[in-house]
């Protein structure tokens, strides 16, 4: 067993848990802080291991900057309320070989069925 030296304020916020009976022991406060750090660490370590991932693809694959993508994102947004609004026909967005179709929307879209309350 480790002997932990806290300092006074965390002896006092530890022996006041103990007291109101939401712990056993000053130990189990410390167990249970330690737990909470190696969460934190975990957490830490999987949100590293994401954005480092990010970082290899977008080197790899090209990136946008934010800017490029707030600008889609209202073209889109503008490209997509103008065809509602004709209601005409559908267009496509891209040359990939998923290309984004735009247009009304079936009257069996969740966006157009009524709720009822």
């Amino acid at each position: 067993m480790h002997i932990v030296n806290l300092p006074p304020e965390l002896e006092r916020f530890a022996t006041e848990a103990v007291a109101s009976g939401r712990y056993r022991t000053v130990a189990d406060v410390v167990a249970a802080g330690v737990t909470l750090l190696r969460r934190h660490e975990q957490a830490r370590d999987e949100l590293l291991a994401s954005v480092l991932a990010a970082k290899a693809a977008s080197d790899r694959d090209g990136y946008l900057a934010g800017d490029d993508v707030a600008a889609q994102g209202r073209a889109t947004i503008a490209l997509r309320a103008d065809a509602a609004a004709r209601g005409g026909p559908e267009f496509t967005l891209g040359a990939s070989e998923n290309p984004i179709r735009y247009g009304r929307e079936p009257a069996t879209s969740p966006i157009h069925t009524p709720v009822l309350s």
